[in-house]
């Protein structure tokens, strides 16, 4: 959500300088009798709408989940290669990751588990119920 928020600010910040510019041109060209009021309008109303439709695109590119990285494993579920004691390693989406337990409990090799978030490269995971206890290999 606050990825969205301050996307959103960043938006306005400068859709407020873009509309600050554009009322000062029209005010001289009104003044200099260059435009008429309806050709004014006309183009506020452009430029907001303009505003308006990029507006909803950053929001919209802004509320997607991460598609590359660690962060994209948010919720993915993957298997103990190495006993987390608390630190090991963890097989998830065919990569082999340093992880961590997320209370510090030990986790033993083959127990499937499912990243709860990241701390730099290293995925913070917890068992995943039903806990299994096959193998990597089969």
């Amino acid at each position: 959500m606050t990825r969205r928020i301050e996307a959103l600010i960043a938006v306005i910040d400068e859709a407020l300088i873009i509309i600050a510019f554009l009322l000062l041109g029209i005010y001289v060209a009104r003044s200099a009798g260059l435009i008429d009021v309806s050709t004014a309008v006309a183009v506020v109303s452009g430029v907001g709408g303009f505003i308006v439709l990029i507006a909803y695109l950053v929001i919209r590119v802004h509320s997607r989940r991460p598609a590359v990285g660690p962060e994209a494993l948010i919720g993915m579920e993957g298997q103990v290669f190495e006993d987390l004691d608390p630190e090991g390693l963890v097989l998830v989406e065919g990569e082999i990751w340093r992880a961590r337990s997320r209370g510090g409990e030990k986790i033993p090799r083959g127990m499937r588990v499912r990243v709860i978030g990241v701390e730099g490269l290293t995925l913070i995971v917890e068992p995943y119920p039903p806990a299994s206890t096959g193998s990597l290999h089969g």
